[in-house]
């Protein structure tokens, strides 16, 4: 089978990483920095990403098109 790529987010709750970040519900995350999301744990990856890297960007699909969001960590 063709396991569909992307996490789609359900249900964000206040104050998670997710909403920090702008994602809406109903996005699904197609990768972060440049890696496919697959499963949950990957798009947990966000929650270290925070915390090390200087940058990161999300591709995303948002009422079917799909978008590019950048953002600087400092």
């Amino acid at each position: 089978g063709n396991n569909p790529i992307g996490y789609k987010l359900i249900s964000i709750e206040k104050g998670s990483i997710y909403e920090k970040l702008g994602l809406k519900q109903g996005d699904t995350i197609k990768s972060i920095n440049g890696k496919s999301v697959i499963t949950p744990q990957d798009a947990m990856e966000l929650t270290n990403l925070m915390k090390t890297a200087d940058k990161i960007e999300i591709e995303l699909v948002r009422n079917g098109s799909t978008q590019k969001m950048i953002y600087q960590i400092k």
